[in-house]
């Protein structure tokens, strides 16, 4: 019986850790500027990943591609370790501690999203 329980309580454990690491679905209200390069002919901007997107809202020029660098700084495994950039045709991993670029082919004036793997934590590019 106290095997039983043991498995059952590692179980709900485990879950709930992988859960935390999923906890921002919540956009922030103030956009960060991608970058532009010195030629004018690129913007990048640079995300931290830590039970969110920091940033979570970017705001990036149309008509000129962006370079999304990812960099996860979460301790345990999570949703967060996944990443879909739908816009770039990207879903991969971050690996922990490690740089990830996302590119992103020049795009339209619209709002493009990111996500994690289980579409908790979010994030948007706005291209105007």
């Amino acid at each position: 019986m106290f095997e039983r329980n043991k498995k059952t309580v590692i179980l709900w454990a485990t879950l709930l850790v992988s859960f935390v690491g999923c906890v921002s679905d919540e956009l922030d209200t103030t956009a960060t500027p991608a970058t532009l390069s010195e030629d004018g002919a690129l913007q990048s901007v640079e995300i931290t990943v830590d039970h969110a997107y920091i940033p979570n809202v970017i705001d990036a020029q149309a008509g000129l591609p962006l370079d999304l660098i990812f960099t996860r700084k979460e301790s345990m495994d999570s949703c967060a370790q996944d990443l879909v950039v739908p816009v770039a045709d990207y879903e991969g991993n971050l690996p922990n501690g490690e740089s990830v670029l996302v590119h992103v082919p020049a795009q339209e004036v619209g709002d493009y999203p990111f996500h994690c793997s289980m579409d908790m934590m979010k994030g948007v590019i706005s291209f105007k």
